[in-house]
């Protein structure tokens, strides 16, 4: 038995699952408890709001953002975005110029995603018996959970499961990635940018001439739902990405990047302002959000659409890029606080639904779930529907989902994590 697959010393049983593949990076786990947060926020207020202040929220009558500031929590969809770019980006990290053992990787992956995953698919199984199709439970059991209709409706508790295929769907892709990465350069992965944007645009027109008995998918549903052609864009940035940081962090195999170009320079100076570069990345992130919220938000289903993943994975990593180079400088009882949400952001972004049916309801189907009735009118009458929806938001549901989401990482997914072992070696042969 080798030192990396000998087994993890009890004294360590308690402590973090850090990876064993890359060096921790400061920023990335408040980079994912953010992300996290925003969708616990976006799904609860404007669930609350559509009870407590009808009409709700809906494609018709899509809200309009009074603020950059705003828009994200209108748009919280942009949030799937951030956790995308950022696998893409620590993957890259762990792997470029390093021997990847592809079975081994995936074990990996498997002991980060499936224990929670199916921790809580069993739960809905057991909590929605009638609705148990065997066909539909393998769909969602395994890749394909992000076509919509064809996985099993657990809905409130499985309605977050379909980004857990895409997520998967990268990471059978990522290893081939990773080794033309370091082969070929960045040329073919750029080339893969353009061909996503190839099928966006045939798709888009597929769909506004089918006819109405066959119906294509829309643009909207094509960028939103899949890996491809939708959010391969936001991994393949966030790999493209990576070269800035490594070379900021004089890791010896930036060198394989060659010389920096204009662009690289420019990145360069800006990360050697950390207060100016979060500043910047956090203009591109609730700039674009703001603009995106303004020519129609998620429900718009226009041409410049096509355009959208990509945009999108540039905001976010835009975002990601300036929050890495100030989070070394936050002061240590912030970073703790935001690293402890990042390490329970997966379980809460997969079991928050739940929660948030079981306290507020839902508006669209009132008697399936009416939920519990705490209304806070019932002892502040003044209250307006939005303060309501407020502390409805921050009262009820972000606490217990925190309380969920810590018990689902302490005893699912941590224990998982602490079996995980290495997967790359320094040799360049991939």
């Amino acid at each position: 038995m080798s030192a990396s697959d000998s087994p993890p010393d009890p004294a360590e049983a308690g402590q973090p699952a850090k990876s064993q593949n890359v060096a921790f990076v400061a920023g990335l786990d408040h980079l994912r408890g953010f992300a996290a947060i925003l969708v616990v926020i976006h799904h609860a207020y404007w669930t609350a709001l559509g009870k407590f202040q009808p009409p709700m929220m809906n494609w018709a009558a899509w809200p309009e953002a009074s603020s950059p500031l705003s828009a994200p929590f209108i748009e919280a969809h942009v949030a799937v975005g951030v956790f995308f770019v950022v696998s893409g980006f620590i993957f890259t990290l762990a792997a470029f110029q390093r021997r990847l053992r592809y079975g081994s990787y995936m074990r990996n992956r498997a002991l980060r995603v499936l224990p929670v995953y199916f921790a809580v698919l069993f739960f809905g199984l057991a909590l929605y018996p009638q609705r148990f199709e065997l066909a539909k439970v393998l769909m969602t059991a395994t890749i394909f959970s992000d076509f919509p209709l064809q996985g099993i409706n657990l809905h409130p508790v499985s309605t977050a499961f379909w980004t857990v295929a895409v997520e998967v769907q990268f990471y059978l892709i990522f290893p081939f990635l990773i080794a033309i990465y370091g082969r070929a350069g960045a040329r073919p992965l750029w080339m893969l940018l353009g061909l996503m944007l190839a099928f966006r645009t045939i798709g888009f027109l597929l769909g506004i001439s089918s006819v109405p008995a066959s119906p294509a998918a829309s643009i909207r549903e094509l960028n939103y739902w899949h890996l491809v052609p939708g959010h391969l864009d936001q991994f393949l940035i966030g790999m493209l990405g990576a070269r800035f940081y490594m070379r900021w962090r004089e890791d010896p195999r930036a060198a394989a990047f060659g010389a920096p170009n204009a662009l690289g320079r420019l990145v360069a100076a800006l990360m050697r302002r950390p207060a100016l570069a979060a500043s910047l990345g956090a203009v591109a992130f609730f700039g674009y959000v703001f603009l995106l919220n303004r020519l129609g938000g998620y429900p718009d289903d226009r041409a410049w659409k096509i355009l959208q993943p990509t945009l999108e994975a540039l905001a976010c990593f835009a975002l990601v890029l300036g929050w890495l180079v100030l989070a070394p400088r936050l002061p240590r009882l912030l970073d703790r606080i935001f690293t402890f949400v990042g390490d329970i952001s997966f379980p809460m972004y997969i079991a928050h639904f739940v929660l948030v049916g079981l306290i507020v309801g839902d508006p669209i189907a009132p008697h399936a779930f009416p939920g519990l009735g705490i209304d806070f009118s019932t002892w502040w009458p003044e209250i307006s529907g939005h303060q309501n929806a407020l502390a409805t938001t921050f009262l009820l549901v972000l606490p217990a989902t925190f309380v969920l989401a810590y018990l689902l990482h302490a005893g699912v997914e941590a224990p998982f994590m602490r079996l995980r072992r290495r997967y790359v070696s320094p040799s360049e042969s991939a």
